[in-house]
C-alpha cells in the first residue's frame, strides 16, 4: 500500500495575518516555522489518528508554531466526519455524523477560523420532531414559541415548563458548556456551581437520578417525555443510565443547536486538514502507527507498520509530545509495549466498556422528501424525526431488546432528510434520507454478522414500511436505491470504533467526566510522560464537539510552558 502525504484542496480566504504557508499547500521553510527545513521523519508532536478530535488538536498546536505529523491508517482524514456516495453519484451519505451538536458553542470555530477556512452549516428552524399515529405531531422549533404551542396540545403544564427551562439555559447555557466539555473535567466544579445557582428550578438531586426518573420529575405527558428520552438516547445516552438525570434539562438547553453541515460531515474534515495544512501541519495517510517509542519512561516517537516513499524510516521521532487520537484500548494495551505501563493501569483499561452507542443505518435516495399525514404540514419541513417512539413501553421493549442482544422486532427510529434544506446533497429534485437506531454491540449481537446481513434487508423494508405508515408518500416506488450501514462495517472501517460503537466507549456515568477513559487520567494526559490522549475516548465523549482536541491541546501547551 503507498503512503500520501494528505494536501487538502485550496480555498480562498481572507488574510488571517499570518504568514507563511498558502491554504491548501504545505511550504516546508515558510510559515509559522520560517527557516525551518524540518525533515518529514522529525516533528514536534506526532499526533496518531486523523479523527476530529486530532486535526483539531493538529491544527491549535501547529498554529502555535510546533511542528505537527498526523498519521492517519485510513485514505482519508476525518473518522466518524466520512460522507459518501455508496450508492449512485451525485447522492451524498453521512456515513456516521450526520447532525452536528453546537458548533456555535466550540471555541475552536473562532479561534481557528472554521468559517473562514471553508465551513459552513445550515441552522433548520425545526430541528427535533415527532409525527405520531394520531395525525399528531412534536415540534421542536428554534422559537421558543412555537414549541410551546406545540407542545401545549399535549399539555399545557409541560409546554409552560419548557418555556420557562429553555429562557432560563439560553442565557447560561454556552457558560455551561464552556465550564464542562470545553474544560478539563473537575470533581466539584466550581464554574459549574456558579452557573447552575443561576437557575432556581434546577435540583441537585437530579445528578443522583436516571433520565427516566427526572423526565417524570419535570414533564407529565408520557409523549412528551418519551420524544425528549427518545432523542437523548439517539446522541448517546440510555434513558436508564443511573446518576445522570441532569441530561434531561440539558437536553433541553441544546435542543435547538443542532446544525447540517453543508455538502457533507466530510467538509468539516476537509477543513481543519486545511488549518492544519495552513500552518505548515503535515497529514500522512495511508499511515498506520505500529507502536509508541518509549525511551527513559517518554514518549519519543512513533513506528509505522509499513515503510513509506516519503518516509526512509519508519520511526518518526517525537522531539515535544505524541498524542494519540485513537480508542483507549489501542492506546494503552496495542500501541505501549509490556512493561511499560503498569498491571493497575492495565486492568483498568481492560475494564474500559464498549457497550451501548452501536448503530444500524439505513440511507435511502428518493424521488420525493416524506410528506406526513398530519394535522400541521409543518412537520414536513422537520430535521431530525421520530419515527415509533410514543411511549414508555415503546422505550423499554428497545431497550430490553437490546439487552438481549436482539435487534428489537419493531422498526424504530431517528429519520432525517438533509436535502430539505441543502439541495447539494442529492441532484437537483431528488432526495436523500437516513434513518437509523440503536443495535446491540457486534460482541453481543446474537448470531453474529452472518445472522445480521441475513435479516438486515428484510428489516430495511420493515423500516421504510414503518416510515409509510406516517408518511404515506414513503413507499418503494420512491426510493431509488438504498444501502444498509451496520456497525460491523463500523470497527472495519474506523478500527477505533470497536464492537461498534461510535463514541469509542459507553458514556454511562461509570465513564463520564473524571472517570473518562479512567480514574486518574481524565486530564487528557497519560502514566507514560509526553504521551498524551484526545480522542473520543476521553471527556467528553462522542459526537462532533471538537472538544477533547481543544482540551487536549491546551494540556500539552500548558505542560511545554513550564
Amino acid at each position: 500500500m503507498k503512503n500520501y502525504l494528505f494536501i487538502p484542496s485550496p480555498v480562498k480566504i481572507q488574510d488571517s495575518g499570518q504568514d507563511g504557508a498558502s491554504v491548501g499547500q504545505i511550504i516546508i521553510t515558510q510559515g509559522s516555522s520560517a527557516g525551518k527545513r524540518v525533515p518529514l521523519a522529525e516533528f514536534d508532536i506526532v499526533v496518531i489518528g486523523g479523527g476530529h478530535n486530532g486535526l483539531t488538536l493538529a491544527a491549535y498546536l501547529a498554529k502555535a508554531g510546533l511542528s505537527v505529523g498526523v498519521f492517519e491508517r485510513r485514505n482519508v482524514p476525518g473518522g466518524g466526519l466520512s460522507t459518501e456516495e455508496p450508492l449512485f453519484p451525485g447522492f451524498l451519505h453521512n456515513m456516521h455524523a450526520n447532525f452536528h451538536l453546537w458548533p456555535d458553542f466550540a471555541p475552536a470555530w473562532e479561534d481557528l477560523q472554521i468559517e473562514k477556512f471553508g465551513m459552513g452549516y445550515v441552522h433548520p428552524p425545526i430541528p427535533w420532531s415527532g409525527p405520531l399515529s394520531n395525525g399528531e405531531q412534536i415540534l421542536i422549533h428554534n422559537q421558543t414559541a412555537l414549541t410551546e404551542k406545540s407542545l401545549a396540545r399535549f399539555s399545557g403544564k409541560d409546554a409552560h415548563t419548557y418555556s420557562k427551562l429553555k429562557r432560563d439555559l439560553d442565557r447560561v447555557f454556552k457558560r455551561i458548556m464552556l465550564a464542562t466539555l470545553y474544560s478539563v473535567p473537575k470533581e466539584p466544579n466550581p464554574e459549574l456551581e456558579r452557573e447552575l445557582r443561576k437557575l432556581s428550578w434546577f435540583n441537585r438531586e437530579w445528578f443522583d437520578m436516571s433520565l427516566f426518573e427526572v423526565a417524570d420529575d419535570l414533564f407529565e405527558n408520557e409523549t412528551v417525555k418519551t420524544f425528549i428520552l427518545a432523542n437523548i438516547w439517539f446522541a448517546g445516552w440510555s434513558p436508564d443510565y443511573q446518576k445522570m438525570g441532569d441530561l434531561v434539562p440539558t437536553f433541553l438547553g441544546l435542543c435547538n443547536h443542532m446544525y447540517l453541515p453543508k455538502g457533507g460531515t466530510y467538509r468539516l474534515a476537509q477543513t481543519l486538514a486545511r488549518i492544519v495544512a495552513h500552518y505548515d501541519g503535515r497529514i500522512f495517510t495511508n499511515c498506520e502507527v505500529e507502536k509508541i517509542v518509549v525511551k527513559d519512561g517518554r514518549a519519543s516517537g512513533i513506528v509505522l507498520a509499513n515503510p513509506s516513499r516519503l518516509i526512509r524510516d519508519r520511526e518518526i521521532t517525537a522531539r515535544k509530545a505524541v498524542v494519540s487520537a485513537t480508542d483507549v484500548t489501542s492506546t494503552y494495551l496495542n500501541l505501549i509495549e509490556d512493561g511499560v505501563l503498569d498491571s493497575s493501569v492495565k486492568d483498568q483499561v481492560k475494564r474500559f466498556d464498549y457497550r451501548g452507542n452501536s448503530l444500524i443505518n439505513f440511507h435511502f435516495e428518493l424521488n420525493e422528501a416524506p410528506k406526513y399525514k398530519t394535522k400541521d404540514r409543518l412537520i414536513d419541513k422537520g430535521w431530525s424525526q421520530d419515527i415509533g417512539y410514543e411511549n414508555y413501553d415503546d422505550l423499554k421493549d428497545d431497550m430490553d431488546s437490546i439487552s438481549r442482544g436482539d435487534i428489537p422486532e419493531t422498526p424504530r427510529y431517528e429519520g432525517g432528510v438533509n436535502t430539505l434544506f441543502d439541495q447539494s446533497y442529492a441532484p437537483p429534485g431528488k432526495h436523500i434520507a437516513i434513518a437509523y437506531r440503536e443495535m446491540p454491540n457486534t460482541d453481543k449481537f446474537n448470531g453474529g454478522i452472518g445472522k445480521l446481513e441475513s435479516v438486515m434487508e428484510d428489516y430495511a423494508d420493515r423500516v421504510l414500511e414503518k416510515w409509510g405508515s406516517y408518511a404515506p408518500n414513503m413507499k418503494k416506488d420512491n426510493v431509488i436505491a438504498r444501502y444498509v450501514y451496520h456497525p460491523f462495517e463500523y470497527e472495519r472501517k474506523i478500527v477505533s470504533m470497536r464492537t461498534g460503537n461510535w463514541s469509542l466507549g459507553r458514556m454511562d456515568y461509570g465513564q463520564s467526566g473524571v472517570n473518562r477513559p479512567i480514574r486518574g487520567y481524565a486530564d487528557y494526559r497519560t502514566p507514560v510522560k509526553g504521551l498524551y490522549l484526545c480522542s473520543a475516548s476521553c471527556h467528553p465523549g462522542g459526537s462532533i464537539f471538537l472538544a477533547a482536541g481543544y482540551n487536549a491541546a491546551n494540556i500539552v501547551l500548558a505542560d511545554l510552558n513550564n
